[in-house]
């Protein structure tokens, strides 16, 4: 393990040091090394320097160009990086902005109903949520912070209480909890509760489980090789239901209608197992037993999207240990394909997707945490153009915050700055109250 991005110990031991930087996860359990790929695409993929230690990204039209910008949260760096889209897939010099103590996931949405989509960031060690108010061109207002409880490593948006204004999740590593805060309306926030989990919940997603009408929530729990279901009452709390067992060390999670009959399912990352699970919804909220898929080796993030064209999602996973992605097509009923593997940047962290370059074909971009940069990959494969001529698509999975099913849309004319959730967000998460600041 690179020493530098370590964390000083403490109480909570080296487990959380594993889950920071799993190129190894012997040291939570005798675990080996995983070999890298040796048979991924050698294409070249764009990279853009960020700043220190890129941990999570996500995309959204930040500038109202109707072009896909980037957002890296910084956890070496306490900030973000914001890079505006040139349309051809190239993207302008950063700018950086300042966000609490170890921001550790970042998630975009329009949080202050002005439909200009704002910035929402889980600090894990200063124990905050932050939130960044869009000016309207891409600029944004000096951060809110709010309390969470310990250890905020992922964040979430979507409208959990029915009110039509989106709210906000975090997942909290060293409490075993997820907290939920309710929007005023103008941007700013108040707890909703606080709702126990297993052990180490690294990663949470937004999506109506049980068909309800109501968001739900999920997460990933690290130390529990499982997921967590929790149910919404309608009353702005919620009902832990039953746990499912995942692949080892599961790190990301995301929510989509992966078999196409109307109930969004879920897909975790697992780090040690080089594996993502496909846990299948009944119907009723519960979960099939998982159906699990080899990836590179150590996947941290997983994201949901049409790569195709054939109105089916797909899996991509951001592989740490290897330096690649994964693609896994859907057949259609909810199994997978054999991977198609990419090179990125060293260590890359999370993964998001998105048609970057105007050309009607979804694009892959990681954060790759070691190299302190962001790889662009406008040429994935198994991806096709899925619109007719002359039309934009949205190539992500839908609904995850609106509280729609969990499908694949592809809009002609997507309204990228109206959607919280265009663009899945998916990725870490490990903390511990303080790390050595990279090099």
């Amino acid at each position: 393990m690179d020493r530098r991005f370590g964390p000083r110990m403490g109480a909570f031991g080296i487990s959380c040091a594993c889950l920071l930087m799993a190129a190894s996860l012997s040291a939570c359990g005798g675990h080996t090394r995983h070999k890298r790929d040796s048979s991924p695409s050698s294409a070249p993929a764009r990279s853009y320097a960020t700043a220190r230690a890129p941990i999570s990204i996500a995309l959204g039209d930040l500038n109202g160009d109707d072009k896909p910008d980037l957002v890296t949260a910084n956890f070496g760096a306490d900030s973000v990086s914001v890079f505006v889209n040139r349309a051809d897939g190239g993207f302008r010099t950063r700018r950086d902005l300042l966000t609490g103590d170890g921001p550790f996931s970042v998630a975009i949405g329009d949080l202050n109903h002005d439909s200009k989509p704002d910035l929402a960031t889980a600090n894990g060690n200063s124990n905050t949520l932050a939130v960044l108010l869009n000016r309207g061109n891409g600029n944004f207002l000096a951060l809110r912070p709010y309390p969470t409880e310990r250890g905020p490593g992922s964040v979430a948006i979507g409208d959990l209480n029915g009110d039509r204004k989106p709210d906000v999740a975090t997942a909290n590593f060293l409490s075993n909890t997820v907290s939920a805060f309710a929007n005023r309306g103008d941007g700013a926030f108040q707890s909703m509760g606080i709702s126990a989990t297993r052990k180490g919940p690294a990663s949470v997603a937004v999506g109506d489980m049980n068909g309800d009408g109501r968001l739900d929530l999920a997460t990933a729990d690290f130390r529990s090789n499982s997921v967590s279901v929790f149910v919404n009452r309608g009353d702005e709390s919620f009902k832990r239901g039953r746990n499912y067992l995942t692949g080892d060390y599961p790190i990301s999670i995301a929510i989509c209608d992966l078999n196409g009959d109307r109930k969004p399912d879920l897909a975790t990352a697992n780090v040690d197992a080089s594996t993502v699970a496909v846990l299948l919804n009944r119907g009723d909220g519960s979960l099939r037993a998982k159906q699990s898929y080899a990836t590179g080796a150590g996947p941290h993030s997983v994201a949901i999207g049409d790569l195709n064209g054939d109105r089916k999602p797909d899996l991509v996973t951001a592989n740490a240990v290897a330096d690649t992605v994964s693609v896994l097509l859907n057949r259609g009923d909810g199994s997978f394909r054999r991977r198609l593997d990419r090179r990125t940047g060293d260590f890359p962290r999370s993964v998001a997707i998105g048609d970057l370059n105007g050309d009607l074909k979804p694009d892959v971009v990681t954060a790759n945490l070691k190299a302190k940069t962001i790889s662009v990959l406008l040429d994935v494969p198994g991806s096709a153009r899925g619109a007719r001529s002359g039309q934009r698509a949205s190539w992500s999975c839908s609904g995850v915050g609106s509280g729609a099913s969990g499908r694949i849309r592809r809009s002609a004319t997507p309204k990228l700055r109206a959607s919280s959730d265009t663009f899945l967000r998916t990725g870490f998460d490990s903390v511990e109250p303080r790390y050595v600041r990279p090099r």
